[in-house]
């Protein structure tokens, strides 16, 4: 169930996303604190874990589902590509999980 998360304690998220995906097999993770409506990991540096707040936060990562792939055929620079898009018994996005791409992060 997408609620708000009270913690940013990332083995709280961790247990989470083994839960849905216990393939993942998560065991170091550095929280990211540039993301406001996202609670976001760092998994072993190579792997980017997006918990959404709120609801609504959920609704927002919707149009980047359907987008990024899109993007990705078009463009020629490197495009974040979801490998897991995990959603509750409601259909709402509680996680997404992307390669990490390294380079310089965009302000």
């Amino acid at each position: 169930m997408l609620e708000r998360h009270p913690t940013t304690d990332p083995r709280a998220f961790l247990l989470l996303a083994e839960r849905h995906r216990p393939s993942l097999r998560l065991r170091f993770a550095r929280p990211i604190d540039l993301w406001w409506s996202c609670f976001v990991l760092d998994v072993h540096d190579e792997r980017i874990l997006r918990f959404p707040r709120t609801l609504e936060d959920s609704k927002r990562i919707e149009p980047e589902v359907r987008l990024l792939p899109e993007l990705e055929k078009r463009l020629s620079v490197p495009v974040p590509h979801y490998e897991h898009i995990i959603r509750d018994e409601r259909g709402r996005i509680v996680l997404v999980s992307y390669p990490k791409r390294k380079g310089l992060t965009l302000p």
